[in-house]
């Protein structure tokens, strides 16, 4: 019995000296992510914010003229053209189309306030608001336009852009931390980010699983792609990756003030 319980303590002795000599790797893990080596970009669409579904009908019938606009046989043929390039965002079908059909100007900020009827997903808001509060750079990342973002004035053509419609929502997010036009999943856009914040990571999160996969092929290997499911399934993404630290359920918000 005396030998057992000596084998047992010389047993337990060895196992306490590794612990010791091993930098205490299994109680403490390394930090991998922080906001001085770190920064998340979000994707707009489906991550941010989602159609207004009623928000979506006023538009609809303030701009109906824009929509029999587009039914006009000369309007369409120019669209399935335009359609057929490698063009960064549906602006540039409208833009492009003004300039060979110059009665459509009128129109364009009709288009903007239907491609821009969109409301907050719930519980973005506060996820931005710890993020930022945790100290991490909040970037854009994301195919939408230039002017759909920022909106367009241009001789006689003025279109508030998605940004003003949501300041709550987008101020998060300075202008020289947005970038638009992206073309994802092209990879070269990939490239540029990463070559634009140099040894920094770059959480990117996004709801399509080809824009999470083109992460893993970019030259420096610096994304770390999450697919964006809701609200609470990010959060928990950020929480095990040591971004953000757990909330308990009673802090977290009920409902959106959306």
């Amino acid at each position: 019995m005396k030998f057992r319980e000596t084998f047992f303590s010389i047993r337990i002795s060895v196992i306490l000296i590794l612990m010791a000599f091993s930098g205490h790797t299994f109680t403490q893990a390394p930090q991998q992510y922080s906001p001085e080596n770190t920064i998340i970009a979000f994707d707009i669409h489906g991550v941010l914010v989602t159609y207004d579904k009623v928000g979506f009908v006023w538009p609809i019938i303030k701009n109906f003229g824009a929509l029999r606009f587009l039914l006009y046989k000369g309007v369409r043929e120019h669209l399935k053209k335009e359609l057929k390039k490698n063009t960064p965002s549906p602006e540039s079908y409208f833009l492009e189309l003004a300039k060979s059909i110059p009665e459509i100007k009128p129109y364009i900020p009709g288009f903007f306030d239907i491609a821009n009827a969109h409301k907050p997903i719930p519980g973005m808001r506060e996820l931005l608001e710890d993020l930022k509060n945790a100290g991490y750079e909040l970037h854009i990342f994301s195919n939408i336009g230039e002017f759909a973002y920022h909106g367009l004035k241009e001789d006689d053509i003025q279109a508030e852009g998605l940004k003003s419609r949501l300041p709550e929502l987008f101020k998060y997010f300075p202008d020289n931390k947005v970038m638009t036009n992206t073309l994802k999943p092209n990879i070269a856009q990939y490239n540029t980010f990463e070559e634009n914040h140099p040894e920094k990571h770059i959480v990117f999160i996004d709801d399509r699983q080809k824009n999470i996969n083109a992460t893993e092929k970019t030259a420096g290997q610096r994304f770390k792609g999450i697919r964006f499911r809701s609200p609470e399934q990010v959060r928990d993404e950020l929480e095990r990756l040591g971004i953000l630290t757990k909330k308990s359920q009673s802090s977290l918000p009920a409902h959106s003030t959306y």
